[in-house]
Parts: structure tokens; C-alpha cells; sequence
């Protein structure tokens, strides 16, 4: 019974550090106390009254809030299949679930997009308090609409204070080929209480300033975008005034800067730059012999493929030393070996690759670069129907021979192209192509910032495709990541198999969310930037789950159909501050609308995220319970008792 946990002295302090018990209890006995919590027996006397008040059918006198409201309001148009999922770091929820949620408009309009947005927005205004935004029409702006193959549509929106950009706050309304809204979800945080001050006491120049002499490493040579003035919320802080900006170092080097606009003080900072018509052929660094698709003018063999269906001969292609100018390419250019200067939008050392021979002569890591591109290019349009980084025709460019023995690959998003140093063969190694190329399809669709479990979450899914990609090519996945590099760097079969350093006491890659990795764990072992949070050490938590679904688990359910839902859960529901638990419940809501509720494929991607321990927080609790809201230190709880179950904030403790 409930009366006996709370009398358990330990479980009920444990309850009291976690901020879930309720300090407020007026409406039921009279008392207010908010200073130390009583004892447990007094606690337990007093829940034992309330219980009482509920249950009795002469008493419903109960004093409510309009969330509180909302959620019976929501239940009853959306019946048993409720479910909510709450984020209790800011009390906004995770995903709002049901076979249907809000039913489509009947209003008359000119397109289906203008029908499905005023739904999505109906829904949204109609549970403003549960969602926790006090006037969505003003604080939601809708930045992408889209339909997919399954005839479903999807609303991404991103919030807004006052008109400022709420950063990196977003959510996603999708809707049934009916127009019916079923799903809710996003990372993005309530309307704050009280006024924001929103007038800067530091001016952007002063921002810049500020981080160029202090706040950046290497900045001397480095050159500040405009900075952006925006609400920072990134949901594990109150909400703050703050310019936000880029400052590129250099080509492989461009921070992410947020600085406070009333103290100056740096809120956050990390490397956004992602690491890792004629025929001819030529030899790669591997001494294998590629075939090529090449342009031919004038005697003159460039490293251009226009042998791809997104080629678009209707735009004349021009070629000079250092720029070639087409739409729906494949472009290589060659660095010569040269440092990357960090000059902002320019290839200022690339030139074109060419030849007078198409068999002959062309630069090794380029042929190799261009040969797997090619090979990227197609899987993805064969196996997701994407066409292209941007899923629009766009080019893809790769940068090869950055840097004298630079032993990196990257993408970089401010020149969208792919660059490969020769420090090792990264440009003839196929999952290391794929990888960078699944990092711009990455921001193109959800946008996962390069921080923390969001980065850990972009790269684990250029892992996973990159995997994906070479089965497709070589027939089978040997699950290894950088087996052409001559050093493994992830085992997504068994992480735990290597560690993250060359010396016997670095800890090994985590397997499953015990193991996770934190900054004082990652600290000690000297990686550079502490990994932005180890977004290439606790990756492998995902890459795990993944490899399960796919080949693992008792009745995993094959490649073809894994890939098919992690693709799904990148390109249609994860945001750009999306966490692991949010994965989880895009990964199922990916597989049941692939392949039906309660379908295998779904059943598996549970089972997948679980044995990693991503695990499943409790459903909505069901309609015979009472509701409280209360305070304590700074943390705003919804707190549920139903029977011999606590709730605080959608988790229960038992």
C-alpha cells in the first residue's frame, strides 16, 4: 500500500531528494507547510486524508489547476489510447499519443497543407495547458511541412518568446492520412511564468568580443557570424536572454557560441563540425581500380559525376581551376595537402580534380572519394527514397587531402560538404563516407545539436547508416566502424569490447545506460573538448540498440526493416535537441506506423531500447486518480496517487 512505502523511512527521503513529494496539501487538511517536509508517519496520516477526500463520493471539492483540467478534457476525446509522456526536467511532455488526438477540421480550405496546419494548431491551442505554452498560435512557428510515403504529414514547429527564437526548442505534430492528429512530440520548454527581460545589457559586438579574447580557443584567425539574439532553454537551465553565434576557426573547427546577454557569461560552446557524362577509372588508395563517371571538355577529364537521375542538365555546368558550378552532382575537389585557412565560405586551396587520361592520373583519395559517393548516392535513394543530402537533387561535394597527415573526416555544414584528411585512407573507406553523408542528411531533418545526447544521437546514426550502407554494397555488415582505417573505433555487436583510449585503465565504450559515460568520467581521459559531452563514446549506447533490432535479439528483425525505421525515426520525429528517451518512443512510433501497433517490428524496437536500458516510463496514469501540483526548491511537480503507486512527473516510484 502506498501508507507502507511512505513509512519506509529511507524510500521516503530518497522521494524527498528527488523533489516529488507533494508540499501542498490546503484544499485537503487545512495545513500548508513549505519549509521541511514532516515525518514520515505525519506525511503518511495526512496522505491517508486525502486518499480519503478522493475516494469518497459525497466530496469532490478539489481544488485544480487548468493542467490538471486538461488531461481528463484530453482523455475523453482521445479515449483509452492516451498516452502521455512527461519530461520531468521541465514539465513539458516527451510525445501525447492516441489512435486519435484531434479529429480533422471540417472547415473548408484550398489545400490539404493549410487543412493539416489549422488541425495540428487546433490541437495545440485546445491542450495549451497540458502542453504547457500559454498561447501556441504566438509562440509556435510552423518552419517545415511535409508528407511522407505513407500519406502521413508532419508539422515541425519551433518555438518563439516575444517573437525571439526559443533555442533549441522544438516540436512535431503529425497526422494520419485522414488528417487526424495521433502524435505529439518534441524537446522544448513551458511559457516561462514570469516576463523574461528581454531588452541585452551586453551588445552583440560586445558578445563577439568577448568570446574572440577568452571564450575560443585558436580565435585569433577566427570570424564571428552575425550574432542572433534568442531565448536560450535548453531544458537543464531557466530560461535566458542570449546572443548566439558561430565563430569559425578554421575549416574543421566552427564553435557553436551562446553567451549570456545580461552577464556576458558563456552559457555553452562546442564544435558543430562533424567527424569523421564520361567514363574512366583510376586507382584509389587502396591500389583498387574505381570505375568513374567523369565530365570531358576540351580533352580535359574532371572528377564531376553527372550520371545520377538528380542531375539537372537544364543548368549549364561551368569548370574552372578552383569551382565547378552544376546542379545535382557529385563534385570532388583536392586540397592539395594544404591547411584549411578557416576563410568563411570559400574553398580558398581546393582545385578540380582533373586528367587528360580518364583512366589515368587522377589523385587517389579523389577517386576513391568519388567512386563511394556514387555508392552512398545510391543506397539512399534505392533503400530510404532520398535523393541527395538535402533530399532535393542537391550536389554532393567532397573535400579531399585537408591538412598535411590529418587524421580526420568531417562534415562540415557552413561549406555543406563532406572533408577528408589523408592521415588515414577516410576517403576509400565506405563507412566512413557514408557516416559523413548521414551527418548532412542529419541537418537537414532533425538537426541534432553537436552536444551532449543529441551529438551522441547524430552520431549514431552516421554509425548506423554508415553500416547500412556498406551491407548494402558488400552483401553483409561486419558491425566494425573504420575496418579500412587500420584501427577499429567502435563495435556496435559489443562496444564494451574496446576502450575509448590505447591504455589499460581508459574505461571501455558503454553498452547500456549504467555505463554511461558522464563529463567526470570523460574528464581524465584527455579527450579534445571532452568530446562535446562524448558524443562519440556514449553513441555506442544506440549503436547497441540498433544492432539488436537489426541482428541481436531472439527474433531481431533483419537489416532491411531496422534500417526502414531508424530512418524513419531520424527524418520524421526526432528534434534538434532530442534526448536517448526520445529515440526510444520515435524508434516505436516509427516501426507501428511502418508496420502496425503492436506489430513485431514494434515489439522489437522496445524490447531493443529496454535491453540498453532507454527504458519505457510509466503511461498516463489512468482516470480514478488525484492530481496535485506542488513546490519545492526551484522544481514544479505533477505528482499523481493512484492506489499503491506515487507518480511525480510521469515516473513512478514504486
Amino acid at each position: 500500500m502506498l501508507i507502507k512505502s511512505f513509512l519506509h523511512r529511507r524510500r521516503y527521503k530518497k522521494l524527498v531528494r528527488r523533489g516529488c513529494l507533494l508540499l501542498s496539501l490546503t484544499a485537503f487538511s487545512g495545513t500548508t507547510f513549505c519549509a521541511e517536509p514532516p515525518e514520515p508517519q505525519t506525511m503518511a496520516k495526512r496522505l491517508h486524508n486525502v486518499i480519503k477526500v478522493v475516494r469518497s463520493p459525497t466530496n469532490r471539492a478539489v481544488r485544480t489547476t487548468p493542467r490538471q483540467n486538461a488531461l481528463p478534457s484530453l482523455r475523453k476525446r482521445a479515449g483509452d489510447s492516451l498516452d502521455i509522456q512527461m519530461r520531468s526536467s521541465v514539465g513539458t511532455p516527451i510525445q501525447i499519443k492516441a489512435n486519435i488526438l484531434e479529429r480533422a477540421t471540417t472547415r473548408n480550405f484550398r489545400s490539404k497543407k493549410a487543412r493539416d496546419e489549422e488541425t495540428a494548431r487546433q490541437f495545440l491551442r485546445r491542450n495549451r495547458a497540458l502542453i504547457g505554452l500559454k498561447n501556441p498560435d504566438q509562440e509556435l512557428e510552423l518552419v517545415r511541412q511535409w508528407i511522407d510515403e505513407l500519406g502521413r504529414s508532419h508539422l515541425r514547429f519551433s518555438q518563439r518568446y516575444h517573437g525571439l527564437p526559443v533555442w533549441p526548442a522544438e516540436l512535431t505534430v503529425h497526422l494520419n492520412p485522414d488528417g487526424d492528429v495521433h502524435l505529439m512530440n518534441g524537446t522544448f520548454v513551458r511559457t516561462p511564468p514570469k516576463p523574461l527581460l528581454l531588452t541585452p545589457f551586453v551588445t552583440a559586438a560586445e558578445a563577439i568580443n568577448l568570446a574572440l579574447a577568452k571564450k575560443i580557443p585558436n580565435s585569433h584567425n577566427g570570424m564571428a557570424s552575425l550574432p542572433q539574439l534568442i531565448v536560450y532553454a535548453p531544458g537543464k537551465t531557466s530560461p535566458r536572454l542570449a546572443w548566439k553565434f558561430d565563430v569559425d576557426v578554421s575549416m574543421n573547427t566552427s564553435w557553436v557560441t551562446v553567451i549570456d546577454a545580461i552577464t556576458g557569461e558563456l552559457l555553452t560552446q562546442y564544435n558543430q563540425m562533424m567527424g569523421a557524362a564520361a567514363t574512366g577509372s583510376g586507382q584509389d588508395k587502396l591500389g583498387e581500380k574505381r570505375p568513374l563517371n567523369l565530365w570531358e571538355e576540351n580533352g580535359t577529364y574532371t572528377m564531376v559525376d553527372t550520371s545520377k537521375s538528380m542531375f539537372d542538365s537544364s543548368v549549364p555546368l561551368s569548370i574552372s581551376a578552383n569551382h565547378i558550378e552544376a546542379k545535382g552532382a557529385i563534385i570532388v575537389y583536392d586540397n592539395q595537402n594544404v591547411s584549411d585557412s578557416g576563410s568563411r565560405g570559400v574553398f580558398a586551396e581546393s582545385v578540380s580534380v582533373t586528367s587528360t587520361d580518364p583512366n589515368a592520373g587522377f589523385v587517389a583519395d579523389a577517386v576513391g572519394a568519388a567512386y563511394l559517393l556514387s555508392q552512398v548516392y545510391d543506397y539512399y535513394l534505392e533503400r530510404q527514397a532520398r535523393n541527395s543530402i538535402d533530399g532535393q537533387g542537391g550536389n554532393l561535394v567532397g573535400i579531399v587531402r585537408v591538412g598535411q597527415n590529418l587524421k580526420n573526416a568531417y562534415w562540415n555544414d557552413t561549406f555543406q560538404a563532406m572533408v577528408f584528411g589523408d592521415g588515414r585512407p577516410f576517403a576509400n573507406a565506405l563507412d566512413v563516407v557514408a557516416h559523413e553523408m548521414t551527418h548532412g542528411i542529419t541537418s537537414k531533418t532533425a538537426n541534432l545539436i553537436y552536444l551532449d545526447q543529441p551529438g551522441a544521437l547524430n552520431e549514431a546514426f552516421s554509425d548506423i547508416f554508415g553500416e547500412m550502407v556498406e551491407a548494402y554494397a558488400t552483401g553483409q555488415s561486419d558491425w566494425l566502424v573504420g575496418t579500412n582505417l587500420g584501427k577499429i573505433t567502435r563495435n556496435m555487436k559489443d562496444p564494451s569490447s574496446l576502450r575509448i583510449k590505447d591504455t589499460p585503465w581508459a574505461p571501455h565504450y558503454p553498452n547500456k545506460m549504467s555505463e554511461y559515460l558522464t563529463k567526470k568520467d570523460i574528464d581524465p581521459l584527455g579527450v579534445g573538448n571532452n568530446d562535446n559531452g562524448g558524443v562519440h563514446l556514449n553513441s555506442s549506447i544506440i549503436n547497441h540498440a540498433y544492432y539488436l533490432l537489426a541482428e541481436g535479439l531472439e527474433g531481431a528483425i533483419g537489416l532491411k526493416e531496422a534500417e526502414k525505421i531508424f530512418y524513419r525515426t531520424l527524418t520524421m520525429h526526432l528534434t534538434q535537441n532530442s534526448q536517448f528517451i526520445d529515440a526510444r518512443f520515435a524508434a516505436i512510433n516509427s516501426a507501428e506506423e511502418l508496420f502496425g501497433v503492436g506489430s513485431t517490428q514494434a515489439i522489437k524496437t522496445a524490447e531493443a531500447f529496454d535491453a540498453v536500458e532507454i527504458i519505457n516510463i510509466p503511461r498516463t496514469p489512468p482516470p480514478h486518480i488525484a492530481f496535485f501540483c506542488g513546490r519545492y526548491g526551484a522544481g514544479f511537480h505533477l505528482v499523481w496517487l493512484c492506489e499503491s503507486r506515487f507518480w511525480c512527473n510521469g515516473v513512478m516510484s514504486s
